[in-house]
């Protein structure tokens, strides 16, 4: 695996997940929580987790676009999450019993999956970077359900021992995606399941949909909503988040189907089906945000421009005026994602 900064972060990071892991999580949470409550305890856990700084000036200018109040805002710094906590409860999860799993997971939406599987199709779990959706991936394989799981990188990383063997994860970061989406095509055309994460274009992303919401644009890639067309496999939408007790609540949406195969379609036809198959989990996923914003940790809302991508200056401009980013084209009003 190539070493670089993320890498060598994730190791020092995994070194320290044992040690918390042996203090019961809800003492852990509510030390967090009160912490992140207050500007001193804020303070303190950035001058731990640098990052956490820039994160907090960024979620205050999204939760001031939106329109919430101060105290609001002193809330939504209480979701927020570092990479440490995630990794604890990783790390206990594989350990847990499937009677104290049950206590401390809160799951809903369930049925979309179990509807699609009782048909004998194949789903694509759409994560995003928001709350500890990292989580899902592992709880789904616990459930008995064989998953290919498509992350940047191994969330457990240096504890792949505790992964479930129903689990299979591959790492995009340093890998030709080409063979990924192959790969990832041949489980769903054998009616398997795939996970990946639909809300953010990383830098060398070249096809993307831009969106406007909260002041700024993100960007959302459109290999998810490809391979939804190509397999023909519902796309299911979920959200993985923590309550103010510390249990995990994970809220799975409505599958969001293609409307048509493939086969016949035009290159004009098939990318006007992928851009709205996009749309469909971009609308899931902005109004997800803007219901809660403290639990997003990446893929913010931005105002500096986006740099080339999606083709040159003059192919992003005829797209925009096309489709003009956030707003729906005046001659298709998408449905609502069908249960």
């Amino acid at each position: 695996m190539r070493l670089n900064k993320d890498t060598v972060q994730d190791a020092a990071k995994a070194r320290w997940v044992p040690m918390f892991a042996r203090i019961p999580w809800p003492l852990l949470w509510g030390i967090h929580h009160r912490l992140s409550g207050s500007a001193v305890g804020r303070r303190a856990i950035e001058w731990v987790f640098p990052r956490r700084k820039l994160w907090g000036q960024q979620i205050r200018q999204l939760c001031a676009a939106l329109g919430m109040t101060e105290t609001q805002i002193q809330r939504e710094f209480q979701r927020g999450s570092d990479t440490v906590l995630l990794r604890v409860l990783l790390y206990q999860l594989p350990r847990l019993s499937p009677a104290v799993r049950n206590q401390r997971y809160v799951v809903e939406g369930w049925e979309y999956f179990e509807n699609e599987r009782a048909q004998g199709l194949p789903v694509i779990f759409v994560g995003s970077h928001y709350g500890v959706s990292r989580l899902f991936p592992c709880w789904v394989a616990l459930q008995g359900e064989n998953l290919l799981s498509i992350e940047w990188f191994d969330s457990l990383g240096g504890l792949t021992h505790l992964r479930p063997s129903t689990l299979q994860v591959r790492e995009t970061h340093d890998q030709f995606r080409a063979r990924l989406t192959l790969e990832a095509l041949r489980v769903l055309r054998a009616g398997g399941c795939v996970h990946t994460a639909g809300d953010h274009a990383t830098s060398g992303e070249q096809r993307s949909r831009p969106f406007t919401y909260g002041g700024g644009e993100v960007t959302f890639p459109l290999g998810m909503p490809t391979l939804s067309l190509l397999s023909g496999a519902a796309m299911i939408p979920y959200f993985c988040t923590l309550d103010e007790s510390g249990r995990v609540r994970v809220a799975l949406k409505p599958a969001i189907r293609p409307r048509c195969r493939p086969e016949g379609l035009t290159p004009e036809q098939r990318q006007e089906e992928i851009e709205w198959l996009c749309e469909q989990y971009a609308r899931v996923h902005i109004a997800a945000v803007e219901q809660a914003p403290g639990n997003l940790f990446n893929n913010l809302p931005s105002t500096k421009r986006i740099a080339s991508r999606g083709g040159s200056k003059r192919t992003r401009t005829a797209r925009q005026q096309r489709h003009p980013p956030g707003q729906v084209r005046p001659d298709k009003t998408p449905a609502e994602p069908e249960e």
